[in-house]
């Protein structure tokens, strides 16, 4: 009984660390920044100009159905439409295209593309080179993705200790001390 008692109160301490974990590791929003990135690198690595480049992306995210819409569920990792008052990166490309400043083109779009956004600024304003600028933040991106996994990982490990002492404990007395003093006890008397 008091193992029972114990395995439960280690799954009570276990599963909603577990579960908070797993929830801050996630990245924010429906479409991976980093998936982004790379499809910016690809389309600029083809020769694109950066609006040519923002349609491409836009396209390979989410493509139109007959009456306009985002088609939700084309990709997997895209599964939400943008908002009616968010820009799409279509709509930047455009804005851009018409003679927008860089910060007026992306005014009103999705927030999850301000990686996107800010990696390619530099490009647009001062004439750097995008690639290695939006690699770099892709990088950056994945690097810290992994930093923040080993640590919920190591943060999990060190929440272990005490459900493990919780039921390892009373099971190592019941198990192994208790038989061994009740067989000295019954010799001694």
């Amino acid at each position: 009984m008091i193992v029972i008692l114990c395995a439960a109160v280690g799954l009570v301490w276990l599963v909603p660390a577990g579960v908070r974990s797993v929830r801050r590791a996630r990245p924010e929003g429906n479409v991976d920044p980093a998936v982004v990135l790379d499809l910016a690198v690809a389309a600029l690595a083809a020769g694109v100009s950066i609006p040519s480049c923002l349609r491409a992306v836009d396209h390979a995210l989410a493509r139109t159905n007959g009456s306009g819409g985002a088609d939700v569920g084309v990709l997997p990792w895209r599964a939400r439409k943008l908002a009616d008052r968010e820009a799409s990166l279509s709509e930047v490309a455009g804005r851009l295209v018409m003679g927008a400043s860089w910060d007026d083109a992306w005014e009103g779009s999705w927030e999850g593309f301000c990686r996107l956004r800010d990696a390619l600024a530099p490009a647009w304003l001062d004439g750097a080179a995008p690639v290695p600028l939006l690699q770099r933040s892709a990088q950056t991106l994945r690097v810290t993705r992994a930093r923040r996994a080993k640590e919920a990982a190591a943060k999990l490990g060190s929440q272990l200790v005490v459900p493990l002492g919780l039921c390892f404990l009373p099971a190592f007395v019941l198990l192994g001390v208790v038989p061994v003093v009740v067989s000295f006890a019954e010799k001694l008397l």
